[in-house]
């Protein structure tokens, strides 16, 4: 009886963790940077890049982001900097790039701050905007 009950707990653990992914679609407003201006990646020139759109997959732990132009989905983690004051704020975090949600007004910051440190061509770039729930 207790084996059961243990099962049963589980899966309804299980089922109110899948059933709590929201996804979303998120309009870039803006989108600025530096590129690359040369292979050694020593020289950077600002650029303001094309406003795009990603798509995610949030449960308040894991947001699992497709990002403009790239293949699959990326896997960030989360975390609630302010979970007294800001519980709807979430700082999600993947390597180098950060992407800063609040699920109360729906607004995004996302950055990628790689290229110039490592001297990689990779752009280092901030963007903003808004996203709206998706079913």
């Amino acid at each position: 009886m207790r084996l059961v009950l243990v099962l049963l707990s589980l899966a309804l653990l299980a089922h109110q963790a899948f059933a709590q992914t929201r996804a979303y679609i998120c309009t870039y407003t803006d989108s600025n940077g530096f590129y690359a201006a040369d292979q050694t990646g020593d020289r950077f020139q600002r650029e303001a890049f094309a406003a795009d759109r990603l798509t995610m997959k949030f449960d308040g732990n894991t947001a699992a982001i497709k990002l403009p132009r790239e293949k699959a989905e990326d896997s960030f983690t989360c975390e609630r900097p302010f979970p007294t004051m800001r519980p709807m704020l979430h700082r999600c975090i993947m390597q180098l790039w950060t992407f800063v949600f609040d699920e109360q007004n729906l607004r995004f910051t996302f950055s990628q701050l790689y290229g110039y440190v490592s001297r990689s061509r990779d752009s280092i770039t901030v963007s903003y905007g808004d996203c709206q729930k998706s079913s």
